[in-house]
């Protein structure tokens, strides 16, 4: 790993525990092989809570493979986190409005 994506993969995953994101409510039963193909497609049309399950499952197989590859860095190669990151910062549709 080049040294800003390790800079970008602790921040994703210490950002994804102290956010909540991972507890356990929610199983690691999304389908990762597609959002990874298709990011773009994939996330743009997730709402908040589906977002924070691909978040749970990205988490929860990262610590089940370790030591066999990396999911997150994965994510993060194919552009996945970018686009997440995107979609939680800019989506209105994902608030109530106040």
């Amino acid at each position: 790993m080049y040294s800003s994506d390790a800079y970008e993969y602790n921040l994703f995953t210490g950002g994804a525990y102290a956010c909540g994101f991972v507890c356990s409510d929610l199983s690691a039963d999304i389908d990762l092989d597609a959002v990874r193909s298709r990011p773009e497609e994939s996330l743009r049309q997730m709402s908040l809570p589906q977002l924070r399950h691909y978040v749970h499952a990205l988490m929860r197989t990262e610590r089940a493979t370790y030591g066999y590859g990396s999911v997150v860095y994965e994510a993060i190669r194919t552009g996945a986190v970018d686009v997440l990151c995107d979609r939680i910062e800019r989506g209105s549709d994902l608030y109530e409005s106040q």
